[in-house]
């Protein structure tokens, strides 16, 4: 009897082993790659891949120092904020004393403006634009470790002002246009006169939207003669010039065909600011009380909507090799319509290779019309990354603009509850909403690991909406393994993906995991977006791809010559 249970207890034993074992690598049979990065995949050169074919781009470049270098501990010279007379009492304005710590920085050539916790009041100053403001290389603002230092903005009307604005004055020197087409992912680029540049230059490559290329990109019934976007532009960093055979050598591959029909050209550029940044400080903005809240009102004076219609928290501009860290809105205690913000978060305009990191912004208390509601917004610049940024109750969550924004990475950041804004009473809803690629061809982005509830991400055509119509929004971003949480807004789709030529949407998960990408009679983004995965983001090898490719990327080639500063 004993030896019949002995038998069945090891028949039982062993059969668990072999469910135990069909169950996991039934599990690993599970897991998935994109048919666009096999396991042997290597960052594509113009040798092998042309712009038009459907290839992923190497993303590894985006933020501080191109990701090789992780962002700096400053440690000084050291200049705190109490020095200068300013007290974070939460009633003294101190906006004055913190601005004479910050240009006393500037003369010493850079150095750490240090904030004790406790909340500092500021104000914006009569015919300024700004309350404080960064406009040399090396400051950094910290506030204190424990992340309790808050600067409260008191000034209501801040129409297209910003609370604090870090400001380079690039300046274009010596041009040389393009001798060859730029036709794939290369980083030589043959240029007219390369003797006109150097080692260590920041250069910018722009192009124009010439007739030639609106009627190739389907975008003639959109963009006129006088109603076309601005030129595209790419910052880059020159590591290598060979005059004699006519090319210079960059960091960053081309992110899109640069055509001398279309006027291509590098120019050199100086009076960029770098090494500068933002650290452990919440901001916020002292409501407005006015009335005049609705989407068109910011264009009527004296309304709410029009005092802070297009304000920031942070902007930076002409900025490049800098970051926000652990920076984030908070409602001040005398907000009785639960906002953070006036308008709009964090901005980064015409800059490079800037990481925002564990960053948090929401509440705003318009969302109307004309730019506004934006909780962090990525315009006419390149390779940047936003890594865990969290955006909340907004017209849109994570947005990216104007042509020639292009390499940018967001990494894991959540964008939860858009069509959102606080008005006077605490919920006012807008008619914008989702995360979205805005307008005029930013292109060659890449969303790794983001997640939205009760919202959604869209790279869609625009139509005529906007005073140059928005029309063609991307080309050639990725989607990667997004998931979703809640409810759609507007939809029952987690990706909304058309863009001009291919885009990608690799890998969902979540509540609604659906993409939508099919194409209507007469529009103007054929082919069909790329689709891979839908509902199984869990099982996608790699999980980022970010990751994957910049730990590619260093172990292949090591890090690029070091960057100037």
């Amino acid at each position: 009897m004993m030896d019949s249970y002995r038998n069945r207890n090891s028949v039982y034993k062993n059969v668990s082993l072999l469910l135990f074992l069909a169950i996991h690598f039934l599990h690993a049979d599970d897991s998935w790659r994109s048919k666009y990065y096999p396991a042997d995949w290597q960052p594509p050169s113009a040798d092998q891949v042309r712009f038009g074919e459907p290839f992923l781009q190497d993303f590894s470049y985006a933020g501080y120092q191109r990701g090789e270098q992780t962002v700096p501990q400053v440690k000084g010279p050291v200049f705190r904020v109490s020095n200068y007379g300013a007290k974070a009492d939460g009633r003294t304005d101190s906006t004055v004393a913190i601005q004479r710590a910050i240009d006393e920085a500037s003369r010493a050539g850079g150095g750490v403006v240090l904030f004790d916790t406790g909340e500092y009041r500021l104000s914006r100053a009569s015919g300024s634009n700004w309350c404080l403001r960064i406009s040399t290389s090396g400051v950094v603002l910290r506030g204190c470790s424990s992340g309790q230092t808050k600067l409260l903005n008191t000034s209501t009307d801040m129409t297209k002002s910003v609370i604090v604005l870090f400001e380079g004055q690039a300046v274009a020197e010596t041009q040389s246009e393009l001798s060859q087409d730029i036709l794939g992912p290369d980083r030589k680029w043959y240029v007219e006169d390369a003797s006109a540049f150097s080692v260590g230059d920041i250069v910018m490559l722009s192009w124009d939207f010439t007739d030639d290329w609106i009627k190739q990109h389907g975008q003639v019934k959109f963009w006129k003669k006088n109603s076309r976007p601005q030129p595209a532009i790419y910052k880059r960093e020159v590591l290598e010039v060979n005059p004699s055979e006519g090319w210079i050598l960059v960091d960053v591959p081309a992110r899109y065909s640069y055509l001398v029909r279309d006027n291509a050209r590098v120019g050199k550029v100086s009076g960029w600011i770098s090494q500068t940044g933002m650290e452990n400080i919440q901001l916020a903005n002292v409501q407005n009380t006015n009335e005049g809240w609705g989407d068109k009102d910011y264009k009527v004076e004296g309304t709410g909507a029009h005092m802070t219609h297009g304000s920031w928290a942070v902007l930076m501009h002409d900025v490049y090799d800098s970051w926000l860290v652990n920076v984030k809105s908070y409602q001040p205690d005398e907000n009785t319509s639960s906002a953070h913000l006036l308008s709009n978060g964090v901005k980064l305009d015409d800059s490079f290779r800037v990481t925002v990191k564990d960053c948090s912004f929401q509440r705003p208390q318009y969302g109307g019309g004309g730019g506004n509601g934006y909780m962090v917004r990525v315009q006419n610049s390149n390779e940047c990354l936003i890594d865990h940024f969290f955006a909340c109750y907004s017209r849109h969550g994570i947005v990216i603009s104007h042509p020639g924004s292009s390499g940018n990475v967001f990494y894991r950041c959540r964008d939860k509850d858009t069509q959102c804004s606080t008005g006077l009473k605490g919920t006012l809803k807008t008619n914008g909403s989702g995360s979205d690629a805005h307008m005029h061809f930013s292109h060659s982005n890449l969303y790794d690991g983001c997640s939205v509830e009760n919202s959604y991400f869209t790279a869609a055509h625009r139509g005529v909406w906007g005073t140059v119509p928005h029309a063609l929004t991307s080309s050639s971003s990725v989607y990667w393994n997004t998931e979703s949480k809640g409810k759609p807004v507007k939809s029952s789709y987690s990706v909304i993906s058309k863009q001009g030529g291919y885009g990608y949407v690799i890998g969902t998960k979540g509540d609604y995991s659906a993409v939508l990408t099919s194409l209507k009679k007469g529009d103007s983004t054929a082919p069909e977006d790329i689709v891979e995965g839908e509902g199984q983001g869990e099982q996608l090898v790699p999980q980022s791809l970010y990751e994957d490719q910049l730990k590619r990327r260093l172990s292949l080639a090591g890090p690029l010559s070091t960057s100037r500063r």
